[in-house]
């Protein structure tokens, strides 16, 4: 009888807690059964995608750009949305889950409040490391616990290849650059090299991640992608371009173009891993030093991401050094894609060139996602798109240095700009140069919840009918907002002396619009006098 008396305390714990236990295994089975649904949809759409590709080649006539067509350009971006909609899906998913087990957890503790038993039976137990593993390969499947899982693996790089679509998604839906950063530095320099050879796409795109080790990782990727070119080039040889005689195959033409393409590709790449040019300034110290050739922080060809910086990193931290004073963030315009980034290093390096020999200035390049490519530049879908990933971006680089942060927004990316800012990226300086207009829906500065108080800066030539005659347009997803150069925005608008013949700067419909960016010109001094912190010329002054 006292036996039973005593035991009765521990039968009422025990089959409380395997309420609760029963309760958790209903959490992680609904959790399951969610992400394999939202696997079967990305499966689906996996496939979608390549026949995508595939209809591509064929439906595109040689010469031709695939975009000029309508129902193509409205199936790509249903599958972008498709896949937007499986992201959100698993984080709500994983919210739910959570949101379950902390209030289990809860329930665990109401439970086993004053008794030691429940504690110590269940973290020891067989059955309670089944459960959590069990959980592991659910919640852990997103965010920063996915991260940790991956050095559990045996082996990653045969890991990464089989399931590019994992990576895919944490790319689409990544935890935030403060939580990356606080967990790559608690691990070793071991893990950071396996991590680097294993899943270089993650380690080279995650914002959070040091600047240099990001660099280290695209190094690896622009290399695979190189040898992906040059396998597929054979492929599409061997397969459809010549028979056993090496006769081209009738009908395979159209394989041409895209033959050629990935060669110039491949040269394009190989150029960001040799590329020698470098600029040389001058440091702090009077000393002549050349800048770092341009580094790779994003190398994403299926992303359509590609990021460069053009200045020191710190050989210890891997990020900008306490040295760095002024940094410009350029987001280019209109047809930046994988193949031409030389020319928005291009514009970068002449603004770099442009400031004084003295202080320690970079530049980043931005070009997160798809660019329009054409017409597409009238719609403002890509830039509602793109404008909150370069405030991420933008807002990653800001806890590791003190250096002043300008925006630079040429053309559409002056829309990027805008829709960053509309999403709270956080500047100290902001300039529109041949901008589109400052983000769809915003009418002036004052839209702007974080940067709306610092110094907003436009330049535009006189003649540049590109994007003139269309500022200040809007009807739905059609336009950019209000026009930069109006005085109402709360942009300043700055001269660009491109009427001055005297120096060989003439203005006119295409050469007012990318010609801001010749060496030397007015227009570049004054993006790097901004950059720079400077005194600038106001619009009138010399044009």
């Amino acid at each position: 009888m006292e036996l039973f008396v005593a035991m009765n305390p521990v039968e009422r714990v025990t089959t409380e807690h395997a309420d609760v236990l029963t309760a958790l295994g209903g959490v992680i089975d609904s959790f399951a059964a969610e992400v394999r649904l939202l696997e079967a949809r990305q499966d689906a759409l996996l496939r979608e995608r390549t026949q995508f590709a595939v209809d591509k080649l064929a439906i595109t006539p040689p010469e031709a750009d695939w975009r000029e067509n309508a129902d193509l350009v409205d199936r790509e971006h249903a599958l972008r949305k498709a896949y937007d909609a499986i992201a959100a899906g698993l984080s709500e998913a994983e919210d739910r889950a959570v949101s379950q087990i902390n209030a289990l957890a809860r329930e665990t503790y109401r439970i086993s409040a004053g008794s030691s038993l429940f504690p110590a039976a269940l973290t020891g137990s067989a059955a309670w490391a089944t459960v959590l593993a069990s959980f592991d390969e659910g919640i852990e499947s997103t965010g920063i616990g996915f991260l940790e899982s991956l050095l559990r693996k045996s082996n990653l790089s045969e890991w990464a290849a089989a399931h590019p679509e994992r990576l895919r998604a944490l790319l689409d839906a990544a935890p935030s650059a403060d939580l990356v950063r606080e967990w790559w530095s608690t691990l070793d320099d071991d893990a950071h090299e396996a991590l680097t050879a294993g899943v270089p796409l993650l380690v080279g795109n995650l914002n959070g991640i040091p600047l240099g080790d990001r660099a280290k990782a695209n190094n690896l990727n622009i290399e695979a992608e190189i040898a992906r070119l040059h396998r597929l080039n054979a492929d599409l040889t061997t397969r459809y371009g010549y028979d056993d005689h090496y006769r081209r195959i009738p009908g395979t033409v159209a394989f041409a173009p895209t033959i050629a393409a990935n060669t110039a590709l491949i040269a394009s790449y190989g150029l960001l891993l040799h590329d020698p040019k470098a600029i040389v300034r001058r440091d702090s110290s009077g000393t002549a030093r050349p800048l770092n050739p341009a580094v790779v922080i994003a190398f994403d060809p299926v992303g359509e991401s590609f990021i460069h910086y053009m200045g020191h990193l710190d050989a210890t931290t891997k990020e900008l050094p306490v040295t760095t004073t002024n940094i410009g963030v350029l987001v280019p315009g209109t047809m930046s894609n994988a193949s031409n980034w030389r020319a928005d290093l291009f514009r970068a390096s002449n603004v770099l060139k442009a400031l004084p020999d003295t202080g320690d200035a970079g530049m980043f390049t931005w070009v997160g996602g798809h660019f329009p490519q054409g017409l597409d530049a009238a719609s403002s879908r890509d830039s509602k798109v793109l404008g909150p990933r370069l405030a991420d971006f933008v807002n990653s680089v800001r806890p590791t240095t003190t250096a002043a942060l300008t925006g630079i927004g040429y053309s559409y990316g002056g829309a990027v700009l805008g829709m960053a800012e509309k999403h709270g990226v956080q500047l100290d300086r902001s300039v529109s140069v041949a901008g589109a207009g400052l983000g769809n829906g915003v009418s002036s500065v004052v839209d702007y919840p974080s940067s709306s108080r610092i110094p907003h800066y436009s330049l535009m030539a006189p003649g540049d009918m590109l994007v003139g005659p269309s500022q200040g347009l809007q009807a739905g997803i059609l336009g950019h907002g209000a026009s930069p150069i109006n005085p109402a925005s709360g942009f300043i608008r700055l001269d660009t002396g491109w009427n001055d013949d005297a120096i060989g700067q003439t203005s006119g419909p295409v050469m007012g619009h990318s010609g801001v960016w010749q060496r030397g010109s007015t227009s570049v001094m004054q993006v790097a006098r901004v950059l720079n912190g400077e005194p600038v010329a106001l619009h009138g002054t010399h044009e």
